[in-house]
């Protein structure tokens, strides 16, 4: 079989190696993805249930909302490399969020989209920035209710595809 956590652990370290190719800061643990990205999904916390020890990334355990969201988005075939993910409620997400919009407000003010999962993270989000963004349906949602993962998969797509 496969090793997972050593295999998450290559995954990590190339991360933070392209990062540093790419002259990125240092990915924290509230977000993933490429921080060039003009694409950005904003969640609302990671899930730290293994321990803060690890790399806690928006998308990084193999199951529930994570793994719903990754199968979601290879099924609209949408590369992850298009896209950078928050969480705005980790200690660090508004910073990240700061550090994203000001570098590609340096880009002579290249267009971005922003597309907001669930209710918490847009309650933060309005109460600290002000944005124009895609509200989206929670995955965790999706993930459970077979009928709202309709609606889900639709929504993104057509915010993924605007």
């Amino acid at each position: 079989g496969h090793d997972m956590p050593s295999f998450a652990k290559q995954v990590c370290d190339y991360v933070r190696f392209s990062h540093t190719l790419q002259g990125n800061p240092e990915p924290s643990v509230s977000t993933a993805g490429n921080f060039q990205a003009a694409t950005l999904l904003l969640g609302d916390t990671p899930n730290l249930k293994w321990g803060t020890h690890r790399p806690a990334w928006p998308f990084f355990k193999n199951a529930a909302c994570s793994l719903h969201l990754c199968r979601v988005l290879d099924e609209l075939g949408i590369d992850e490399h298009r896209l950078y993910f928050i969480n705005m409620n980790h200690r660090l997400g508004k910073i990240e969020l700061r550090k994203w919009l000001n570098w590609h407000a340096g880009r002579n003010g290249e267009k971005v989209k922003i597309g907001v999962f669930g209710e918490k993270a847009e309650v933060t989000l309005l109460e600290n920035f002000d944005l124009v963004y895609t509200p989206l349906p929670h995955p965790q949602a999706a993930n459970r209710f077979p009928t709202y993962k309709k609606l889900f998969i639709e929504k993104l797509r057509r915010f993924l595809n605007a």
